[in-house]
């Protein structure tokens, strides 16, 4: 099983597997308190997301302070009705 590596991926039943490149590195330094986060980190995934998990997301927020969204019922492809208002309200500021 891979440790909770934000964006990595297993399915034992099917033996799928991904891993981002530096996935593991990021990981790391996310847990020793080096990594280098922005002032203002957000991650947004689905509930169903299948290559960044909601538990690995949250795993990393809760190591890098950043905001973690969960979008319900979505899967990684969040959609244009999703993403379209978070993109504006960045345009907007």
């Amino acid at each position: 099983m891979l440790s909770p590596i934000l964006g990595a991926f297993e399915n034992e039943a099917t033996g799928q597997a991904f891993v981002p490149p530096y996935a593991d590195r990021i990981f790391a330094m996310a847990q020793r308190g080096t990594f280098p986060t922005p002032p203002q980190l957000t991650i947004h995934t689905g509930s169903e997301d299948w290559q960044s998990p909601p538990a690995s997301a949250l795993a990393f927020g809760d190591l890098t302070g950043a905001a973690v969204h969960i979008a319900p019922g979505r899967g990684h492809m969040l959609g244009k009705d999703y993403v379209g208002p978070l993109l504006d309200g960045w345009l907007v500021g």
